[in-house]
């Protein structure tokens, strides 16, 4: 609290003073000549920087540009001769898969040669409804043959399948 009798206590202010009008003044304002002065240096510095930096840069992306394109045309060059090749390559494989093929058909021939002195085997099936067993149309000429057809066939359910051998026309 303030004493009012003691002269030596300060009042305190309690309202404050009302601020002036416009821009509060500093200690370093620039005068105009050195805004100017200023301005100059930093548009110059910037003007000098960038152009210099912009045409390096654009060289440095030119070259890069001109490797890639070598690069590329070296890529399709390379492209065309492995074509060239894999045609080649397909040329002789289907020459050879002929060749197979042929060699393929000759063996089937001499097969059905040996084996025409020899035994056929056929495939039969017997069903639930009458027991009798029934020969399928069709003849191999080995028993790994008749096989492979009998395995291939569908609806194999409800029947009972076999392979047999006949040596002559009579026992079919």
């Amino acid at each position: 609290m303030i004493d009012p009798a003691d002269k030596q206590t300060a009042s305190l202010p309690l309202e404050q003073p009302k601020r002036g009008r416009g821009r509060p003044k500093t200690g370093a304002a620039l005068t105009p000549a050195q805004k100017q002065k200023a301005y100059r240096i930093r548009l110059k510095s910037n003007v000098t920087e960038i152009t210099v930096s912009a045409i390096d840069e654009r060289m440095e992306l030119r070259k890069q540009l001109l490797e890639a394109l070598k690069r590329a045309e070296l890529a399709e060059a390379e492209r065309d001769v492995m074509g060239n090749e894999l045609a080649k390559a397909k040329a002789q494989l289907s020459g050879s898969r002929l060749n197979k093929s042929m060699q393929r058909m000759i063996q089937d021939v001499h097969d059905v040669a040996d084996a025409i002195g020899e035994s056929v085997w056929r495939i039969q099936r017997k069903a639930r409804a009458n027991g009798k067993w029934v020969t399928l149309k069709g003849s191999y000429w080995n028993e790994a043959k008749a096989e492979d057809a009998l395995a291939e066939i569908p609806n194999k359910k409800g029947c009972w399948w076999r392979i047999i051998e006949v040596k002559s026309e009579v026992e079919d």
